[in-house]
């Protein structure tokens, strides 16, 4: 084992301490050396367009975010965390773009969306939600960018009496990789 030469007239509990407390100095250098040759980049996550009429070409049930850079995750795109009320649940791949729409009008300005992933073979079809049982289709709608937003909308949901069981859940966008 090498030992600094500094480090030879130390006890042994002190040297251990000392050479615990060099690896932690040198650390951050050897992880920004990584990132100087190639190693994985962050950016930041991208920020939710709660708005129904967001531009979007295809897959109109999905909520917009800005993928441009958002965080990256397993070489995909996260959104930053929000606050939506699940509205009902329903078996994977069921809810259709006709109750979507049906369930949109009720609330025009915040974007109401369902979950498609892994449906109807569709690999382009590559967004999910964090914090969502994966095996169970949904509706929600975008409630908020905090809690006390999502409470106050919550009400709102709850004074239609269309929908008994909705609930808040904090959740973010996932873009996977096709």
């Amino acid at each position: 084992m090498l030992i600094h030469p500094r480090l030879v007239n130390l006890r042994p509990c002190a040297r251990l301490c000392a050479a615990l407390m060099l690896s932690l100095c040198l650390l951050p250098l050897i992880t920004m050396d990584a990132r100087a040759q190639g190693g994985a980049k962050y950016f930041p996550p991208g920020k939710v367009n709660p708005n129904p009429n967001c531009p979007q070409r295809e897959r109109k049930y999905n909520l917009c975010f800005d993928q441009r850079g958002g965080g990256v995750v397993d070489n995909g795109n996260v959104s930053e965390f929000f606050y939506a009320i699940i509205l009902r649940t329903a078996a994977k791949c069921s809810v259709t773009e006709v109750e979507r729409l049906e369930v949109q009008k009720m609330f025009p300005t915040n974007k109401v969306f369902a979950t498609r992933f892994e449906c109807d073979d569709d690999l382009e079809n590559n967004v999910t939600y964090a914090n969502i049982n994966r095996e169970v289709g949904f509706i929600a709608v975008f409630a908020g960018r905090t809690l006390a937003a999502a409470k106050g909308f919550l009400r709102t949901v709850q004074a239609t009496r269309q929908f008994p069981g909705a609930n808040i859940r904090k959740t973010q966008v996932i873009a996977t990789p096709p």
